[in-house]
């Protein structure tokens, strides 16, 4: 397959977008957003909205500087390139680590994300990030401090299995409410209309 400079900007342009975001580098990673965040839309377990507002609420959660990590690995596996336009289909795993009753765990979350790019003054820009959640797991990585010690209430196990525990730790912080409306690949239907909607914004490329 012959090498595509435009595909390779976008493989590195979301690369570094999550790196930014795991890092903490907040101007970086807005940098990689369409300058007009009403043009921005973004879609995950505990935001919805603009870019310029995702950066702000990003910087009022839990760092790796208050004892949480949180890791995005990234693989683009689809990139599609109608002339100033783009869309990608992803594969993310997400870790992370926290402490729960003295005791330390990591969630892992494997999410599909869909997004579309426009090219500004010559450089492609992310205009949406949307999350599509496909399972999640628990793990202890002590050995005194199995799985099984947490134990998810009725409430929580009324969570779609495919985020039911990234909802519960995110209750358990206490700063977001869990959504309980979330893609995710038991909502075939929904899924389907997402990438579609992002196949018309290619193929009204201009």
């Amino acid at each position: 397959m012959a090498f595509n400079p435009d595909e390779a900007a976008i493989v590195s342009l979301l690369k570094r977008e999550r790196f930014f975001r795991d890092t903490s580098q907040w101007d970086k990673c807005r940098d990689e957003f369409h300058p007009d965040a009403r043009k921005t839309f973004i879609n995950v377990s505990w935001f919805q909205g603009d870019a310029d507002d995702f950066m702000k609420q990003s910087q009022r959660r839990p760092t790796v500087e208050q004892a949480i990590d949180i890791d995005h690995f990234i693989d683009p596996v689809l990139i599609q390139v109608n002339g100033n336009r783009a869309i990608s289909d992803s594969a993310i795993f997400i870790t992370r680590a926290f402490d729960y009753s003295g005791h330390e765990y990591e969630l892992g979350s494997r999410l599909r994300a869909l997004s579309r790019f426009v090219k500004v003054d010559g450089e492609w820009k992310m205009l949406s990030l949307e999350a599509i959640y496909i399972r999640d797991r628990l793990i202890s990585t002590s050995p005194i401090a199995p799985k099984e010690n947490i134990v998810l209430d009725e409430e929580k196990m009324a969570f779609p299995k495919e985020y039911r525990w990234t909802a519960w730790l995110m209750s358990i912080g206490g700063k977001v409410t869990p959504r309980n409306d979330l893609p995710r690949n038991g909502k075939i239907e929904e899924v389907r209309m997402m990438v579609e909607r992002n196949e018309r914004f290619l193929e009204d490329a201009s």
